[in-house]
């Protein structure tokens, strides 16, 4: 059951981002019929230089990942009895606070990515290009109505 439930976590995960196969194959096909939002992603960013609309794409597909991933473990979750069950078996003894510290220092790694790219994503593009890591000085949707406009194109 566990297995089955990281099978699924990665396919769906995986089929969000995909990019590789299609972009070397169509980049995105004619007229834009065989294009993801990777592909979408990758345009908006680095063909149209319009690095706020990528930026919102990009956190689209995080929050888009994070909410199946959520619902999918919800669906597999384990009975009471089981996870007590494990939780017995797997006492940990030494070495816990140099997990949490590694924990800690992993999980700041990580984020500093996603932070960036949510702060852009509010940000017109002078601003990205002014200053990537500075707060936006007026919150903005507007990336994200123009996502939401070239994905209703398609």
């Amino acid at each position: 059951k566990n297995s089955f439930k990281v099978f699924s976590i990665l396919c769906i995960t995986g089929c969000l981002k995909v990019f590789d196969i299609i972009w070397a194959m169509t980049r995105g096909g004619p007229n834009d019929i065989s294009s993801t939002p990777s592909i979408m992603l990758y345009t908006q960013g680095f063909s149209y230089k319009l690095f706020g609309r990528s930026s919102a794409y990009g956190v689209i597909l995080l929050v888009l990942g994070v909410a199946l991933s959520l619902i999918t473990n919800h669906l597999f979750r384990e009975d009471k009895d089981d996870m007590e069950k494990t939780a017995n078996k797997q006492k940990m003894h030494g070495g816990k606070i140099a997990l949490y510290v590694i924990a800690i220092l992993w999980t700041v790694v990580t984020l500093f990515p996603v932070v960036v790219t949510v702060m852009a994503s509010f940000k017109t593009n002078s601003e990205i290009y002014l200053n990537l890591l500075s707060f936006p000085k007026k919150i903005m949707f507007q990336n994200y109505i123009s996502a939401n406009k070239t994905a209703d194109a398609l």
